[in-house]
């Protein structure tokens, strides 16, 4: 089938499947429908279908996901007033990649923004639109170079196209950090709480909360952890980051602790290959791997047990990072945190963000009072 063919001004629809096109079976498809797409749109597509060959090369759920919402807002940021279908979703199969540029794509990148809820003077968040940062607009820059590469395989791309993409350049942004860095008090009243847990979920959440803070463990890595991972030996953790990097980092006893706990009390009992796995309404584990959402709610959930306010995850990853810049330096840390650049570091130390908030506050409380 042709990838689209123009049925009005607002739509595209496919057109008859061609001989060559393999239809998707039922488990390929509700194995698909886990990335956020509905059944209408993955049915559209076919087994040798650019975008589905993509989604398929990569090696974990959290990445489909991640990617596949990238890949929608592209679509809507390209052409926001074209691909909509009747559930105001862009269908990514059908959207006419084919005819992108990246002429056009750079220039969508460059007046790219975000959604950032930000405290006001009250404590409230306010939302707020703001630049996307240099990382996020080379996230979407990686994943649109790949869509297009997919697309250049079966020659429906020309390769200049891919190469006019590499060219593009991100610049850096100058905009405020977000996170926040978490009280000592404030994490020690959720591990305190925790650590009475004794229960399988229980543990686990203890284990993840560790490894979190004491480890700095993006959420999405979490779910990623398997048992061959582990060197019990050097008292290590092989971890499955980004871009599907692996690294080996040693295990701070708080976070080491918790995690033997949790795998000798019930590691036995769990024969799967993936430590930290989805939760049933009887707190018992399944066979599914923890996803990054599932992470947020175990920390809420702690925190509201532990009578704390909520806390974001990668603050957690934050505090790891201040901390660790404070007692052994950035070169270390940058280390710890798996960072390929130092700059990267140093915009996690929010001992050194806060400082420099509260400065720019005196002065200008200070400027403020002369004026008058």
């Amino acid at each position: 089938m042709a990838l689209v063919t123009k049925h009005d001004e607002s739509r595209y629809d496919i057109s008859p499947s061609g001989s060559d096109e393999t239809p998707l079976k039922d488990d390929q498809v509700a194995k698909f429908k886990q990335y956020g797409l509905t059944e209408l749109h993955v049915r559209s597509a076919y087994k040798e279908h650019p975008i589905i060959q993509y989604l398929a090369s990569l090696h974990s759920i959290e990445s489909c996901v991640k990617v596949t919402n990238i890949i929608k807002r592209i679509a809507k940021m390209l052409e926001p007033d074209v691909i909509v279908s009747d559930d105001d979703e862009v269908n990514i199969f059908t959207f006419p990649w084919e005819l992108q540029k990246a002429s056009d794509f750079a220039l969508m990148l460059k007046d790219m923004t975000v959604i950032r809820y930000v405290k006001n003077k009250s404590g409230v968040k306010d939302k707020q639109l703001a630049p996307a940062s240099q990382a996020t607009r080379n996230l979407y820059k990686s994943v649109f170079k790949q869509v297009m590469s997919f697309y250049a395989d079966v020659q429906k791309v020309p390769v200049t196209e891919i190469f006019a993409i590499a060219r593009i350049k991100v610049k850096e942004v100058d905009r405020p950090l977000l996170g926040q860095y978490i009280p000592k008090e404030t994490h020690e009243a959720v591990t305190r709480y925790l650590s009475t847990l004794t229960t399988c979920r229980g543990m686990r959440d203890s284990a993840i909360f560790a490894l979190l803070l004491h480890a700095g463990l993006r959420r999405s890595e979490i779910g990623l952890i398997q048992y061959q991972d582990i060197d019990f030996k050097a008292r290590s953790l092989m971890i499955r980051g980004k871009g599907d990097k692996h690294a080996e980092r040693p295990l701070w006893d708080e976070a080491w602790d918790p995690l033997m706990a949790y795998l000798d009390t019930w590691q036995p009992q769990l024969e799967r290959d993936h430590i930290f796995t989805a939760a049933s309404k009887n707190d018992t584990l399944r066979d599914e791997p923890l996803r990054g959402v599932g992470v947020r709610y175990i920390i809420n959930e702690a925190c509201a047990a532990a009578g704390v306010a909520s806390i974001a995850p990668h603050d957690l990853r934050r505090t790891f990072c201040t901390d660790k810049i404070e007692k052994y330096g950035e070169s270390t840390a940058q280390h710890l945190m798996r960072h390929a650049n130092v700059q990267t570091t140093q915009r996690y130390n929010m001992k050194i963000e806060a400082q420099t908030t509260k400065l720019r506050d005196t002065d200008s409380r200070h400027s403020s009072s002369v004026d008058q």
